[in-house]
């Protein structure tokens, strides 16, 4: 899990990678809990991700709506597993708005762009 600032707006990334799970659920929820309190647009890649457990989606659905309190929006980046798509259609985090090269899919929006 890395993140970094996407220029001089208050836009940031967090880019998770390999097995979500229990044993990383912490740390994930501090850097959520961070990136909220401080940015109005985050970037969440996860490209990368591997494996995702019910405790990492859990914590995707109150990172979802701590960021819709906060008027924040998340999008998801970088080219998606299929496997991982599916998993969050059917827990209804993922919206099916994709672009045509699948590098940019909108998970959740400020409550100004419903």
């Amino acid at each position: 899990m890395t993140n970094r600032l996407n220029g001089p707006d208050t836009s940031f990334s967090i880019n998770l990678s390999g097995e979500l799970n229990i044993d990383n659920a912490k740390d994930l929820y501090e850097q959520f809990c961070s990136a909220i309190e401080n940015h109005d647009h985050i970037d969440l890649d996860i490209s990368g991700i591997k494996k995702i457990d019910l405790s990492v989606l859990q914590l995707l659905f109150s990172f979802k709506k701590e960021a819709y309190l906060k008027n924040t929006t998340i999008r998801i980046t970088g080219p998606v597993e299929d496997n991982i798509k599916t998993v969050l259609k059917i827990s209804g985090l993922l919206h099916s708005d994709v672009d045509n090269d699948n590098r940019f899919i909108k998970m959740f929006a400020a409550p100004e762009e419903h």
